[in-house]
């Protein structure tokens, strides 16, 4: 073995399963994203992981300058997306692509294991999809023996489950993607059958999947204070309660995205703000909280009317947004608002690139404190209200309020 390079291996000792990095435990505590990775080792992450191998490198050295281990997304097609598992040419094309990345960095120090696919299965027909993920685990398994391979799985299909113990044996790891549903993975995948051990690849708030809808169907966001606590909770009821299977967990998202609303996922503002969920993330892996946290949200309305009431507003008509907010250090509160056009791209699903709406300029006429009078828009249709409360210390809680002009 060449000097640097980390030895991970799973272990199981009595009835537990354990993940070791040269000899000693290592628990995951992580995060899914390609930023703020000084940012991560200071909350206490000790881990990252990516979804395909684009920068890889760029991101295998600056985790190993924070203190950081990556799990690598090896990157596979997707029959939803147009990807033929029929079509043997297009699949060897694939397996060497991701072989000469195994080859290229299996021996870089930050490594700590291969994730083969990211929901490859999801919404497919074809079974070859498992005979291409074994046989990429196959050529790992040799020409890397000191580093697990992993699959993700969005949530726990049970005859996915079945397909890997039965036609994927050289997968050392199942990985699961559950936000809402977190809890209960646990005992699906014993219920499926698997005996092995797991990690959460993918966790957080509610997904925009499970969330409440209005009636022209917009999703209705949880803020950022409530996305804290659900977070804690289920990270609680499930990650940390399975110490006999569950090897640690990456939550979803360290850093901020386009998905149904750009504040959707993101633990972090677009400017580099921290949220509530940043906090909470540092409790739950150091036992201790910030010194200065972000503000709390309490409810945002408009015209003293909540999101779950299907809020329908004249054209051009003037309205008020009132967001009640606190600070846990009593700093001084900022408020900003912004009015964007609702996504289009509801269509998109398994995180696929999303491009943020535009936002409607010279809409808010008035921001006193916490409330804000604004101008609804001239034209027909879905729009968003969002709003950032923030302390001056880099910190930010946010929320958002989908309606309609008709």
């Amino acid at each position: 073995m060449l000097s640097g390079v980390a030895k991970v291996e799973v272990k199981k000792i009595g009835i537990n399963y354990l993940l070791y990095k040269d000899g000693k435990p290592y628990y995951i505590k992580g995060a899914g994203g390609y930023s703020y990775l000084d940012d991560l080792n200071k909350h206490g992450g000790n881990s990252i992981r990516t979804w395909s191998d684009k920068n890889i490198k760029y991101i295998l050295d600056e985790a190993l300058k924070n203190g950081l281990t990556v799990m690598v997304g090896l990157e596979m097609g997707r029959e939803r997306q147009g990807f033929n598992y029929n079509d043997r040419v297009e699949v060897e094309k694939q397996f060497n692509l991701i072989k000469a990345t195994v080859l290229k960095y299996k021996d870089h120090p930050a490594l700590l294991m291969w994730c083969i696919g990211n929901e490859v299965a999801f919404l497919a027909k074809n079974d070859k999809v498992w005979n291409a993920i074994e046989e990429i685990a196959k050529m790992i398994k040799k020409i890397d023996p000191n580093h697990p391979t992993t699959t993700t799985l969005a949530g726990v299909p049970s005859d996915q489950v079945k397909s890997i113990i039965y036609k994927c044996p050289d997968i050392d790891i199942i990985s699961v993607n559950a936000f809402q549903d977190l809890p209960y993975v646990p005992i699906k995948l014993r219920q499926a059958g698997w005996q092995g051990p797991y990690i959460i690849s993918e966790w957080g708030s509610t997904g925009y999947w499970e969330v409440k809808t209005t009636k022209w169907n917009a999703v209705i966001e949880e803020t950022s204070t409530q996305k804290a606590l659900v977070c804690k909770e289920r990270y609680e009821l499930a990650i940390k309660k399975d110490k006999e299977r569950c090897l640690g967990a990456y939550v979803f998202y360290w850093g901020h995205k386009q998905e149904r609303t750009h504040t959707f996922f993101g633990f972090f503002g677009e400017n580099g703000e921290k949220t509530s969920m940043t906090d909470m993330l540092q409790f739950l892996w150091t036992s201790t909280w910030p010194i200065n946290k972000s503000p709390d949200i309490s409810f945002l309305s408009i015209d003293n009317k909540r999101s779950e009431e299907n809020v329908f507003l004249l054209p051009s008509s003037i309205h008020k947004a009132v967001v009640l907010a606190k600070d846990p250090e009593n700093q001084f509160l900022k408020y900003k608002w912004e009015i964007y056009r609702e996504s289009n791209e509801y269509h998109k699903t398994g995180g696929d690139l999303e491009t943020k709406p535009s936002k409607i300029n010279q809409l808010i006429l008035e921001q006193i404190n916490n409330t804000a009078d604004f101008t609804a828009p001239s034209k027909k249709g879905p729009y968003r209200l969002f709003v950032y409360v923030l302390d001056g210390s880099k910190n930010m809680a946010t929320a958002n309020f989908p309606f309609y002009v008709n």
